[in-house]
Parts: C-alpha cells; structure tokens; sequence
C-alpha cells in the first residue's frame, strides 16, 4: 500500500497500517486528508524549506505527523512537501498519521466503544 509519487492516492484514503520502527515497536499508520491550517509546529523552521513540489501538477507524497492534545498535527517529515502545498494554495495535504497507541490498543478501545471490528482482527489479538 506504499504511496508512488505522481499517481492518485485518493484510493488510500482512510486506510490504516501497521508498521514497525528499528525498535520492534508497532505503530498504527493512517493515511487521510488533513487541513493544512491544523498543522500547528514542525521540528523545524519551515521558512527555510524550498517548495521543491511547487510546481507538480499532481498531488504531493504524503507528510508524516502525530496528533496532538489538542487534536492538532506535529509535522516530523515533510516539511518540503507541506511549503509546496502552501505554495499551491491548497487547502489540504495528504498526511500519514502515526498514532501513539499501539494497533492492538486501537483495536482494543474500538471494540470497547461498541465499533464493528472484522472478526480476523478479533481473532489475531484473540479478543472476544
């Protein structure tokens, strides 16, 4: 499910993943639209970036950030790619959101909150 540079992503769109750092830690991945006015701080000073996607007629590569407490995104990679879009005029940048949960925590809370979960993802964390 691996975004390829200068194709549509819309079909990704709301999909979730799982991947692991060089720890063995597994992160839920989501991949969605996010207004770009909700990104409130970046590791870095983003007026040094250059807006090296400015002119692509195609939607950027996706940004990697985390949400915050107050429901705001931290950019930690793509800083380039969000001064483009900025640049553009576009209103929404197409993010990868790494939750802080764990996927099992997330699944674990949906079930609790009622939500229909697949039973194959019952069955792998073995909830009942």
């Amino acid at each position: 499910m691996d975004y390829k540079e200068k194709e549509d992503a819309s079909h990704l769109i709301g999909k979730h993943y799982i991947i692991r750092n060089r720890h063995n830690i597994e992160y839920c991945v989501e991949l969605t639209l996010i207004p770009i006015e909700e990104i409130t701080s970046t590791k870095e000073i983003l007026s040094r970036k250059r807006p090296v996607y400015k002119d692509l007629s195609t939607q950027v590569p996706p940004v990697e950030v985390q949400v915050k407490k107050d429901g705001k995104y931290k950019l930690f990679n793509g800083h380039r790619r969000l001064k483009s879009s900025m640049a553009r005029g576009e209103k929404y940048i197409f993010a990868r959101i790494y939750h802080k949960k764990s996927h099992k925590d997330l699944v674990l809370e949906a079930h609790e909150n009622g939500e229909n979960i697949p039973k194959e993802i019952l069955d792998y964390y073995n909830i009942s």
